[in-house]
């Protein structure tokens, strides 16, 4: 993680060391990378184009319309040219939630934002897998549980906020995430166990 503002996005991310590896592989691979730092999935549904500095090194540009529509729209008119899809979605949905140092509050805002999540991912693999057929892999991804380190504070209430995150990514948004891919025959990868 690094600030927010222009210039916090770089190539250092997965989806560019995906590209490379890939690539390393086959030399025609090529990412086409519709991401937008801090998109709630909501925004991503309905709010048009991304803030300036907020999309990735060389990413697509899409100023009439929302990322997950410009997203489909591109698989829709290249579909025999793509080979993998990758999603990351729905953290930031969560994020405000997770900073809320009450346990009860953060379980009621999670709980209000996470229909929402399934909902907008939902219609996003809908309108993809629709377009590319059964055969292409998609992957989603969870967000990184970045809170995690507050576990490392000699400080109790910072100890507790990390706790709360940590609920709140593993109990509520992860398994609605993983189970919304695996209707659509995607692949889920919670990006915190795999980290350990």
């Amino acid at each position: 993680p690094i600030p927010p503002g222009a210039g916090s996005t770089s190539t250092d991310g997965f989806a560019y060391q995906l590209e490379e590896s890939l690539r390393a592989r086959q030399p025609d691979w090529r990412l086409v990378n519709f991401g937008c730092s801090g998109e709630t999935t909501s925004a991503m549904t309905f709010d048009r184009g991304c803030e300036a500095g907020a999309g990735g090194p060389d990413g697509q540009q899409y100023p009439d319309d929302p990322q997950s529509v410009a997203a489909a729209k591109f698989i829709a008119g290249h579909g025999s040219q793509v080979g993998l899809v990758t999603i990351v979605m729905g953290g930031n949905d969560i994020l405000p939630c997770a900073r809320d140092s009450d346990p009860g509050q953060a379980w009621a805002c999670a709980e209000e934002q996470v229909p929402k999540v399934r909902q907008n991912l939902d219609a996003l693999l809908s309108r993809i897998r629709g377009t590319l057929g059964p055969n292409v892999p998609i992957v989603g991804a969870s967000y990184m549980n970045v809170f995690l380190a507050d576990q490392l504070s000699g400080d109790p209430q910072t100890q507790a906020h990390a706790s709360i995150a940590t609920t709140l990514f593993r109990d509520y948004l992860n398994p609605v995430l993983a189970e919304t891919y695996k209707k659509y025959g995607a692949a889920f990868v919670d990006t915190t166990a795999l980290a350990g």
